[in-house]
């Protein structure tokens, strides 16, 4: 709910004899989101009881369009709205309440602590084990899986050096139709060659074409068509001259254990998340030929051309990023060493054409402003707005998740969020929005084991009709969770 004039429902405060006020919102249950873009002082923003300070008018700029998200019972809220004048020795004081009804509703999408309705890798919901390599068993799978147009789903078995394909009606202890990156199903070694895929932490496929994220061999492989068979080999690369080669660098061509890619749906551009240099790399082309690296066109997150990291977090520097997703418009990026994942609205400019660097990003989740960087905002424990050591973001184009890898759990926000900080609207693998242990709902400190409500280490993420995605690394699987 938005209380603004056009819904009739404005809040604002005013005094007559005093320029400058306090306010502080209360709320019995819910949050209240109030606008950042204006000059007045907001604390706590995005959580149950919200305090915004300046002159009357910073302070009705902050009100209008502030932002109610209902708790998810049937049930009545009360807003109690008080405004204090502290420029008299004895501080004055209004105390005013709203009363909100919330009805219960079956919301559609996903709900909170909902359990998955399919999983890959294991037999069974309470299995997370690994082994050897099989035609089956996945070991600590990192990034998202992709599906192909025909529905096949092509998982990253990181810790076996491969890729295995799935129809698109496995389940439970299905096998796999086919394996990229080893010689049999039994083999799991890594191996730096032409259709290897040492260390496979992503997949994405964006108009027929595919590429994998290869950190051991500093790498993208990409796939002129989507492979159909053990035969089809990799015909391009990024971050290496040849398929032999492992070189790691932070020069325009070279790569640092990148850990995710992402393809617009044109094919047109590729984005690498190349963690190691704490930046994510653009190239506006698919390279089809393997010769010399071709350099990136825009980069994201640096600002020196060695790649040092900034000492202080800006919305234009990143700490080894893991995760990136784009639509073509919009890119998102799984800032994980800062604790917080960054919007660009528009496609990222370029800013400086000499050095090719992007526009700063436009948004920031996990934290209330850019030169924030503590986990769970410093907290000893998490909240609908905080992160722990993001690693992998996904949109359908209306909902973002992100993988809240250090809390075990996945965000999601129902709309892109407009405002800094804004907190998310559901929590998938935790029972509330204040837990954050694996395999533990009920967080008495004992594991209770995987099950189809939990998760592992949760890391890549993909929306694919109506349903998400999730890896769920360690372990060992991957949860599938309908949306619709």
């Amino acid at each position: 709910m938005t209380f603004n004039s056009a819904n009739s429902n404005l809040v604002s405060v005013t005094d007559p004899d005093s320029a400058t006020l306090t306010t502080v919102l209360t709320l019995s249950a819910g949050t209240m989101m109030l606008s950042s873009g204006g000059r007045a002082t907001i604390g706590d923003n995005g959580t149950g009881e919200v305090t915004v300070s300046g002159t009357i008018a910073d302070i009705n700029v902050a009100l209008d369009g502030m932002v109610f998200t209902a708790p998810d019972s049937a049930q009545t809220v009360i807003l109690q709205i008080r405004t204090e004048d502290a420029s008299t020795p004895t501080a004055l004081s209004d105390t005013d309440e709203i009363t909100l009804t919330i009805t219960a509703v079956q919301l559609p999408g996903f709900q909170n602590f909902e359990p998955a309705v399919n999983v890959l890798g294991q037999p069974n919901f309470a299995s997370g084990s690994s082994g050897p390599p099989t035609q089956r068993n996945l070991l600590g799978p990192r990034g998202a899986v992709a599906i192909s147009e025909s529905g096949r789903i092509y998982v990253p078995d990181t810790g076996h050096n491969r890729v295995l394909v799935f129809s698109s009606a496995a389940g439970p202890g299905s096998l796999a139709q086919l394996r990229l990156g080893q010689p049999s199903f039994s083999s799991g070694g890594a191996r730096i060659e032409q259709g290897s895929h040492p260390e496979a932490a992503h997949v994405a496929i964006g108009d027929g074409r595919m590429a994998v994220a290869e950190p051991f061999a500093n790498r993208i492989s990409l796939y002129a068509s989507v492979p159909t068979s053990t035969t089809q080999m990799p015909v391009g690369l990024l971050g290496q001259h040849s398929f032999d080669g492992t070189l790691q660098g932070c020069n325009g061509r070279t790569l640092n254990q990148p850990s995710s890619v992402a393809i617009t749906p044109d094919a047109g551009k590729v984005l690498v998340a190349d963690r190691g240099n704490s930046r994510v790399t653009i190239y506006n082309f698919f390279p089809l030929s393997v010769g010399t690296s071709p350099a990136y066109d825009v980069s994201l997150g640096q600002t020196h051309p060695d790649c040092v990291l900034d000492p202080t977090p800006s919305s234009a520097s990143m700490n080894q990023p893991t995760g990136v997703w784009t639509n073509g418009t919009q890119v998102v990026v799984a800032d994980t060493g800062n604790h917080r994942v960054l919007i660009w609205n528009t496609f990222p400019s370029v800013v400086d054409p000499v050095a090719r660097e992007g526009e700063s990003a436009h948004r920031v989740l996990g934290q209330s402003n850019f030169t924030a960087s503590l986990p769970n905002r410093g907290n000893s424990s998490p909240g609908a707005g905080t992160l722990n050591a993001p690693t992998h973001v996904a949109s359908d184009g209306t909902r973002l998740a992100v993988a809240d890898t250090g809390n075990h759990r996945v965000l999601i926000w129902d709309s892109f969020p407009n405002a800094d900080g804004v907190p998310a609207n559901r929590v998938l693998g935790q029972i509330d929005f204040d837990n954050m242990l694996a395999n533990n709902p009920d967080q008495d400190g004992d594991s209770d084991g995987p099950s189809e409500r939990v998760f592992f280490s949760p890391g890549g993420l993909l929306f694919h009709n109506g349903k998400l995605y999730v890896t769920d690394k360690d372990n060992n699987r991957i949860l599938v969770f309908d949306g619709q």
